[in-house]
Order: C-alpha cells, then structure tokens, then sequence
C-alpha cells in the first residue's frame, strides 16, 4: 500500500472518530444527563479577632449576601435561583430584632444548616419551631444565630455575647459533622457531600459524563474517609477540640441560667447508614458523658430519597422540606429545655 493511500485511511479513520464524539456530544447535551454548574455565592464575612489561629466569621451588615444556581430542578429555591439574604440584623442573626417583651428566647446556633441557605427564613427550622411551640401553647422568641461557616469552636468564642445580648432562656448546638473540622481544611475540596463541584458550561459533556462515572464512587470513598478521620483517625484532636467547645458552652450557659443542649444533623448522604452513622452515635456519647440533652434528628430525615432534602444536585444543604421534617423533634426538645431553664 502507498504511503498516501495509508494516509488516506489514517485520515478517514480520525474523521469518523471526530465525527463519532460530535455525535456523542450532541446526544449527550439534548438527552444525556444534567450536568450543573457550580454554585455562585457571595458572603459579608468578617475576619474577627477572638484567636488568629482560626476563622471566626461574622456578617457585615452593611453588605447583603447571596446565593444563586443554575436552575431549580427540584423545586425547591426561590424565584430566579437567586437568595438574598437581606434579614440578618445588625447582631448578626437571621431575622427581624425581637422586642423586649419579656417573652422566654430560645437561641438556635450553629452553621449553614441553621442559618439556613437557600431557605426562606419563614421556612427554616428555627422558625418552624418557634410557630410549633406557640401552637402547643408556649410562647416564645426564636432567635437564628446559625453562621455559614462556623464549626463548634466558632460557635463556642460566640456565645458569650449572645447569652448577653439574647439573654435566652435555652440555647440550642445544631452539630453537624463537618463542625470539628476547620473551614479552611475544607476550602479547595471539590467534593464535601455538601458541594458536588459542578460542570462548566463549557466543558464537553462527553468529557464530564466519562470524568463523573469514573471519579464518583471514588471521590465518595474517600470524602467519607476524610470525615471519619476527623472523629476516629489522625484528625482526631479536631474533635476533641470541639468537645472542649461543648463543655464550655454547657458551662456558660448554665452560668447564665440557660439551659443547653445539642442537636445532631446529619449531612444528607446515606443518612442512619455505614460509614457516617458512627458519628452521630460518637457525639451522643460525648454529650452523655457530660450530661448534655442530646436529640439525634437522624430519623426525622430517613424518608429513603435524599434528593428530595437537597437544594440542587451540586449544592446538598437541606431545603425547606427538610426544614420542616426536623422541626417537630426539635420543638419537643427545645420545650424539654425551656423546663429546664433557670430564667
């Protein structure tokens, strides 16, 4: 055979290739699966000076923050994809300042899950609970200090001038497992099984179809491992750490007549399920070994479809549908706490 005639045929040979994975790309992006892009944000965070040695974030009240997404294929987020959220007040909490009514305050702090992205603030659990209370005939002011973000430490150096300023009569940990874990060991992870990276729009949809079923199963494996090491392995004192967090603030609030206790929130992947339900079950014993009231809301959250308790397919915080489920046994722990309470 000619070599021009073996050039011929190496050419036509590519030219189906090239011809084959433009087809392939056109079916993958008219009827393949949908690939999303990354989550947009933008924070009013404050560096404050509590330690150096770690983030401790606060908001700006002079600047809104922001969350939007590319779209809303589980119906869950506000019109436009788009959250602003324009009620935090200027201590810093979701919601409209309380008038000093005298009414009994029940102080919900914690992290994103509290505060509540991508939910209505009428929506999120804090408030769910404060209507549910009422309905059951107690009164009460609840109080949203849930700061993205924020982990047990955090939470701990914040306390102290919201038990002065809030003067609560319950005080409310909402612990989810990332809390021991230092934000900024988080930043640059493409996969926390909060955030699923997401796909540019321009990248080829063939590419990231391939890239997704490869690196999936893997990239799961591995996040798991890395929370677990966090509680079990060679991250370990991050969660001691915490758990001197927890006693401080177990400590101060009974200094300040408020009763505390903690909440635990499962991420939303395999939820009650190997490998992760080891956590739940290690911070239960930590609270217990000190006498902290403890609720696992775990079960409230077993409903077998994890999707439905998502924001987006790249974004896992719970939505308001998830919101809602945990409400009710928080209420009837935050009512156990009220009758606990000093103040």
């Amino acid at each position: 055979m000619s070599a021009s005639r073996r050039r011929l045929r190496v050419l036509a040979a590519a030219g189906g290739v090239v011809a084959a994975l433009l087809v392939a790309e056109t079916v993958l992006r008219i009827a393949g699966p949908a690939l999303h892009a990354p989550r947009i944000d933008s924070y009013a965070f404050l560096k404050l000076s509590e330690d150096p040695a770690r983030l401790h974030w606060g908001f700006d009240p002079g600047v809104i923050s922001w969350h939007a997404w590319d779209g809303d294929p589980y119906d869950t987020l506000p019109p436009g994809e788009r959250m602003d959220y324009d009620d935090v007040d200027a201590r810093g909490l979701r919601g409209p300042t309380p008038p000093d009514d005298g009414l009994p305050r029940v102080l919900f702090v914690g992290d994103s899950f509290t505060f509540g992205e991508g939910v209505r603030r009428e929506d999120t659990f804090v408030e769910r609970v404060g209507a549910r209370l009422r309905e059951q005939g107690t009164d009460v002011r609840p109080r949203n200090a849930g700061v993205p973000g924020y982990g047990t430490f955090e939470a701990s150096l914040r306390l102290p001038a919201l038990l002065e300023s809030e003067a609560p009569a319950a005080v409310v940990l909402v612990f989810v497992p990332n809390d021991p874990i230092h934000v900024s060991d988080a930043f640059g992870r493409d996969d926390d099984l909060l955030k699923r990276g997401g796909v540019s729009p321009w990248t080829p949809r063939l590419v990231a179809v391939v890239r997704r079923a490869l690196r999936d199963a893997e990239r799961t494996r591995e996040t798991e491992a890395w929370y677990l090491e966090h509680y079990f392995g060679a991250q370990r004192p991050a969660w001691l750490r915490a758990q001197e967090a927890l006693l401080d603030m177990q400590v101060r609030c009974a200094e300040a007549g408020a009763a505390f206790g903690v909440a635990y929130f499962p991420l939303l992947h395999a939820v009650g399920e190997p490998p992760l339900d080891r956590i739940a079950d290690e911070v239960r014993a930590a609270c217990d070994a000190v006498e902290i009231p403890f609720v696992d809301l775990t079960p409230a959250l077993e409903d077998g479809d994890e999707q439905r308790l998502w924001l987006h397919p790249v974004d896992h915080h719970p939505n308001a549908r998830a919101h809602r489920l945990v409400a009710e046994p928080l209420a009837a722990f935050a009512a156990d706490l009220l009758a606990r309470s000093r103040r």
